[in-house]
């Protein structure tokens, strides 16, 4: 007996449209692109790995949905911005939880108290790393100024979809929606599935303006 699960739906593989170079900051792989669109044209950001895997951001423009008619083959802007990187940082780890490193996560949520910031943090145990959600408020008109943070974690670990998987005990905060006064945050837990969790908005900014 036939299952609405069973229908298959027609997709259509167009192939590739970028490869590595033999350009140093791209020439071990391009993967995970991320594509903005203006009309007809759209602007992609992929990561570009060079041998020893070291990753930078790799840019190009595209005609359409397939065809590359711009391909920035020196980031100067990269070479740069690493040379900087400290006149950019935001954030250093400064709690247990954050004993290995923290990192990006969701885009920036502009709020009337400054731009709210849900990143990831992991801390380092003896059976390995514990990756948690993290919260962060950051003045409006200055972004490299910290308002406060959370000095625990948002949420951690705790159900067996994030305690077990393709790499154990993660939870990776990635894309953010608002509903009413809910913050929606959806994350990849264990890398093997995604998840969601919600918080109250207005409790969050204002615990993270007294801290």
């Amino acid at each position: 007996m036939s299952d609405k699960w069973d229908i298959m739906i027609a997709v259509k593989k167009h192939g590739v449209i970028l490869e590595k170079t033999e350009i140093e900051f791209e020439n071990s792989g391009v993967l995970n692109p991320a594509v903005y669109q203006d009309g007809n044209t759209l602007h992609m950001f992929y990561q570009a790995v060079r041998d020893g895997d070291f990753s930078c951001i790799g840019y190009c423009k595209l005609d359409g949905p397939l065809k590359v008619i711009e391909r920035a083959v020196k980031p100067k802007f990269w070479k740069e911005y690493i040379r900087n990187l400290q006149d950019h940082i935001v954030m250093m780890p400064k709690f247990k939880h954050q004993n290995s490193h923290i990192g990006a996560g969701c885009p920036p949520i502009e709020t009337e108290y400054g731009w709210l910031i849900i990143y990831h943090s992991a801390q380092y145990a003896p059976k390995g790393y514990i990756y948690h959600a993290c919260a962060a408020l950051l003045d409006l008109n200055n972004p490299l100024k910290l308002i406060g943070r959370l000095k625990t974690p948002l949420f951690s670990p705790t159900e067996i979809w994030e305690k077990e998987g393709y790499v154990s005990n993660i939870v990776f905060p990635s894309g953010t929606a608002l509903f009413g006064e809910d913050l929606y945050i959806y994350y990849g837990t264990a890398d093997s599935r995604v998840a969601v969790a919600s918080v109250n908005m207005n409790e969050l900014l204002q615990k993270l303006k007294k801290q």
